[in-house]
């Protein structure tokens, strides 16, 4: 059944395209799909090839329904007026990734990954040259900010009605979730701070603040708060306003009362952080340390895991049973024991140029609501970042889609800027 929606997909994809060309709301609405789906989690959503029993970051060769429309739109845009963003440090990671395949133990784990990134590169390309017409950029943002509001009901549903501890929305963990909505939320309230007020900006930010403190993530609880703050400071420091300074009490106040309310269950998820979590997380990081000290190309990437279990790393580190095949969390030192150090150099190369962009575009546009975007992507992305140090998840689709998906709109907001400069210049 899957093969057959797949195939029906696939031969969907030019046919839509003709059809988003000649009528005008089909592209607004698939650019919404964009920044919608990769938080619903549907797995029907996601065709999988190859599938293996593996705890890696990725375990098969994916298509998702995100695919096929990013595609359609691919052929329906008109053709890109500039080349795609952030090449130079793009392919110098994927060819990292590219040559690790030489030293991987199971190549086919490596390719799930590759072809993830190569997914997300191409997703980059696509939301780049929709973010350049205004209505789709906005139709995209929305999408992402409808994102952030359905985890946030999906959470709600998940505590209250199937009595979830720890609720993860449509993501496989209460970190991912916390890192997704953390990702697109500044978004939201950088454009509140700068424009009229909206509705949809202001239920995601609410949204966020319940999904993170629904899904008891200390990282992901302290990353709401520094991504926030950010994007106020980031907004106050372009200009100061009466209503921004309005709309910051008046969030302050409803985080003292969200806080009132959810105190007792945050104290006691910070306060009774299980011991053998805090030690299993350093044993992993030792293991990595390890791998990269006996392989300085690395193991190859997605073969943390296995590499762990079956060339004795898990035995030298005394791992139980439940951690003989997991992943270090620290999403640096992962790469580092996959890639090697240049591999890691690379890695840090990828993650900054999106963040540079954004940060540069944002102190650079004052009063203009695209250097309002590109505040929130900054933020957004520095949260993630630094909420690497104790979660891999920024290595799974779904948060790689929001992600490039973020790092897209940053780099068509700026490149909007520059072309409006050159334009009042002359």
């Amino acid at each position: 059944m899957n093969f057959i929606a797949l195939t029906i997909g696939v031969l969907g994809i030019y046919p839509l395209a003709l059809f988003a060309r000649k009528v005008g709301w089909v592209p607004v609405v698939l650019s919404g799909l964009i920044g919608l789906l990769p938080f619903l989690g549907f797995d029907p959503l996601t065709f999988d090839f190859f599938q293996q029993p593996y705890r890696g970051e990725s375990r098969s060769l994916e298509i998702s329904v995100l695919d096929l429309v990013a595609a359609a739109l691919y052929f329906a845009l008109p053709k890109a007026k500039q080349p795609s963003p952030y090449r130079a440090s793009r392919y110098t990671y994927l060819a990292f990734v590219l040559f690790s395949l030489s030293v991987a133990p199971i190549a086919l784990h490596s390719l799930f990954s590759i072809g993830n990134l190569v997914r997300a590169y191409f997703l980059l390309g696509v939301v780049t040259r929709l973010a350049e017409k205004p209505e789709l950029a906005n139709a995209l943002g929305r999408g992402l900010a409808l994102g952030v509001v359905y985890s946030a009901g999906l959470a709600l549903k998940q505590r209250y009605l199937d009595g979830m501890f720890q609720v993860t929305g449509g993501f496989e963990h209460a970190n991912s979730l916390g890192m997704a909505v953390n990702l697109a939320a500044p978004i939201a309230l950088a454009v509140l701070l700068e424009t009229k007020f909206d509705k949809l900006a202001m239920a995601a930010i609410t949204g966020a603040a319940i999904c993170v403190v629904l899904a008891l993530s200390r990282g992901a609880l302290m990353m709401f708060g520094f991504a926030c703050g950010l994007v106020i400071l980031g907004s106050l420091y372009r200009q100061v306003t009466r209503r921004k300074i309005y709309i910051t009490l008046f969030l302050a106040f409803g985080a003292l009362l969200v806080l009132g309310k959810s105190a007792d269950s945050i104290i006691e998820r910070f306060v009774t952080a299980p011991a053998a979590s805090v030690a299993a997380r350093h044993r992993f990081e030792d293991a990595a340390k390890a791998m990269i000290e006996d392989n300085i190309f690395g193991v190859g990437i997605n073969q943390y895991s296995y590499v762990l279990e079956h060339h004795g790393y898990a035995d030298e580190f005394d791992m139980p049973p439940v951690d003989r095949d997991g992943l270090a969390h620290h999403i640096y030192w992962l790469t580092a024991a996959e890639l090697g150090w240049l591999g890691l150099l690379a890695y840090l190369w990828l993650i900054a140029t999106p963040w540079w962009t954004a940060v540069w575009g944002a102190l650079r546009s004052k009063g203009d609501v695209r250097g309002a975007v590109m505040l929130g992507c900054a933020a957004g992305m520095t949260a993630m970042h630094v909420h690497g140090v104790a979660e891999w998840a920024a290595r799974q689709s779904s948060l790689m889609y929001i992600f490039w998906t973020v790092a897209g709109l940053a780099a068509a907001m700026n490149r909007s800027v520059e072309r409006s400069k050159r334009e009042a210049a002359g």
